[in-house]
């Protein structure tokens, strides 16, 4: 029995929101003539059907959306309210909390080579801030100031690993990072996490991923990058990059699957292996890097490889308190890495 979950807002609503529209494409040819299709998998098998040819050059496609028929707002506030009892039951939670997301974020201004969490706002759900509207109007609300709701599911998450009387419920795989209590929607387990914690190799369909917990879990994120918040440690490797020269360096590296991580680090049991390691790979990758340019054209002059190191340990890290920050230089030396 817990006495409070806190609750990631977010991922609930966003979720929920989606299964209030319908989503499909406008096709124009190079007549001009519209027409309308569930995707653009749906369209390739008519043009098959007709026995055309799929020339992309030949078609402009539009992205589009509206919502299904109905009282969708109500049939949202309905799915909102069943997921979150749920949640409650699933905890055996006396009080339930939400955690939303606020105006700023501080990882916005990290300097990184790429915009951090760059999404097309046009593609978000109708129905989001009509839903989070009536949310923060029936239920208990935090809002995120100048982090993300993930950090006050982190902080709450981490503030329970001693008081034993919090659990957070979160889908996000950041969460798996912080000691304390997490409650997982889709699989309905609870997990108590703590120290170095473990990872291994799974499938998702025909590709292996990483998974991960406790430490272990965020030092391979400061490796292996994000492609849903749209960032990775070697972005300034990257070819496209280079070319536009963004940087100083003129080499490009290939980056390290999954399956690579796993059998180079599987053996390891020490914090010490895992710093090892993820300084190894961005000594090796940013040793002679001087300068680089951020997303946004500012120029970052005098920059070493710790310098890099330092800003996806940033990006990377789920705070545990207010203004929570790992400053990887101290961390090595601690361990005497440099």
């Amino acid at each position: 029995m817990f006495d409070t979950v806190y609750i990631d807002g977010d991922l609930v609503l966003y979720s929920i929101a989606c299964i209030c529209e319908d989503t499909y494409i406008e096709v124009k040819d190079s007549n001009d003539k519209v027409t309308s299709h569930k995707n653009i998998t749906e369209f390739k098998k008519e043009l098959k059907k007709n026995l055309l040819p799929y020339i992309k050059e030949e078609y402009s496609i539009e992205y589009k959306k509206q919502l299904k028929p109905g009282d969708v707002k109500m049939k949202g506030i309905f799915s909102i309210k069943g997921k979150i009892s749920k949640i409650q039951r699933m905890c055996k939670a006396k009080k339930v909390v939400i955690a939303l997301g606020g105006s700023s974020n501080f990882r916005d201004r990290i300097p990184l080579p790429v915009k951090y969490k760059d999404r097309d706002a046009s593609k978000k759900p109708l129905m989001l801030s009509p839903l989070r509207e009536w949310l923060a109007s029936n239920y208990t609300v935090e809002y995120a100031a100048d982090e993300e709701a993930d950090d006050i599911i982190s902080k709450k998450q981490y503030e329970g690993s001693s008081s034993k009387d919090i659990i957070v419920c979160s889908s996000d795989k950041d969460s798996r990072a912080t000691p304390g209590f997490l409650y997982n929607p889709n699989t309905e387990e609870i997990l108590d996490i703590s120290g170095l914690g473990s990872h291994s190799l799974v499938s998702k369909g025909s590709k292996k991923e990483l998974y991960g917990t406790g430490r272990v879990w965020e030092y391979i994120q400061w490796i292996s990058g994000d492609k849903v918040d749209n960032y990775h440690p070697q972005d300034l490797l990257n070819k496209n990059l280079i070319s536009d020269k963004r940087s100083n360096l003129i080499v490009s590296s290939t980056r390290k699957s999954h399956s690579i991580i796993y059998n180079d680090t599987k053996d390891f049991t020490t914090d010490k292996e895992w710093l090892q390691y993820s300084h190894d790979l961005f000594y090796e990758w940013y040793k002679d890097l001087t300068w680089y340019y951020t997303w946004d054209d500012i120029l970052i002059e005098n920059t070493t490889y710790l310098d890099i190191f330092q800003i996806y340990v940033d990006v990377v890290h789920m705070r545990r308190w207010d203004n929570d920050r790992v400053i990887i230089k101290d961390v090595l030396k601690k361990f005497k890495i440099i």
